[in-house]
């Protein structure tokens, strides 16, 4: 990946993050009848290119995410988002593994 699109990828990120106040609150407080997760879904579900979504904690309470856009290959999108989420995880010391829930615009549930 080029280092401006490193630097675009981050600078969405640092953009999304400024929209949320507070990291020590719980994120299922109502957001103009949203939880934070559904704001940030929607943002996601607006970006461009290979992307993907990981998350640890409770989507409806404490949780992080890592996400990424505008990768030129899918499984780099995922590794990317799932290294951002681990950062957030043990900054934050949420105690579930990061996990894929997106991959594109698709939820994705792993076959077990």
């Amino acid at each position: 990946m080029t280092v401006g699109r490193k630097l675009g990828a981050w600078l969405v990120v640092l953009s999304l993050l400024g929209g949320c106040a507070s990291w020590g609150t719980p994120i299922g407080i109502p957001l103009r009848n949203k939880t934070r997760f559904a704001s940030e879904w929607k943002k996601y579900e607006g970006m461009a290119g290979f992307k993907a979504l990981a998350v640890a904690g409770n989507l409806g309470g404490i949780y992080v995410s890592g996400w990424t856009s505008d990768y030129c290959e899918q499984q780099e999108a995922t590794a990317e988002a799932l290294q951002r989420c681990e950062e957030r995880r043990r900054d934050r010391k949420i105690s579930g593994p990061c996990r894929i829930y997106a991959v594109g615009n698709e939820i994705w549930v792993p076959k077990e």
